[in-house]
This record gives C-alpha cells, sequence and structure tokens, in this order.
C-alpha cells in the first residue's frame, strides 16, 4: 500500500464545506479508477481542520486534528466498500 501526504492551506469556515470538497474528490477519483479498469482500489482519505488564524495553536495541532479526521474517512470509506486491509 502506498501512501501520500500533503498539507494545504485555505479559506474554508464550514465543516460541510470541507467535508463537501472531500466527497467530490472521492467521487471524481471513483469515476477516474473505473474508467481505467484496475485491477485494485485506488483511494484518497482526507482529513481537514477550521481554526481561527489567531490561534495560539502549534502546526502539529493542526496536522494532528487533520489525522484524526482522516482517519475518521478511512475507516469509513473500508466499511463502505468493505476493503481488506493488508
Amino acid at each position: 500500500m502506498e501512501e501520500m501526504n500533503f498539507i494545504t492551506f485555505g479559506v474554508c469556515d464550514s465543516k460541510e464545506y470541507a467535508e463537501s470538497l472531500i466527497h467530490k474528490m472521492n467521487e471524481e477519483l471513483a469515476n477516474q479508477v473505473k474508467n481505467m479498469h484496475l485491477t485494485y482500489p485506488v483511494t484518497i482519505s482526507c482529513g481537514y481542520t477550521i481554526t481561527n488564524p489567531e490561534t495560539e495553536k502549534k502546526l502539529i495541532d493542526f496536522i494532528n486534528e487533520a489525522d484524526s479526521i482522516m482517519y475518521e474517512f478511512k475507516q469509513k470509506t473500508y466499511e463502505k466498500e468493505d476493503y481488506k486491509r493488508r
């Protein structure tokens, strides 16, 4: 299993908007994978955190928050798609 990590920053003040973007990315990836007729699954797992720029939190705090949310999405994907983790 291969993994890549990315951190991006942007303006988003809504959990619903962030989750809708993740949903759109998953749908687009599923369409692309289907069109490629791959014999193996390709998935993405995304996490996010919404914060006030004036916060005194450190970058690692944001990463940990986003990582926790990412694993929640990952677990839902495995349950929904009945993936077998290796």
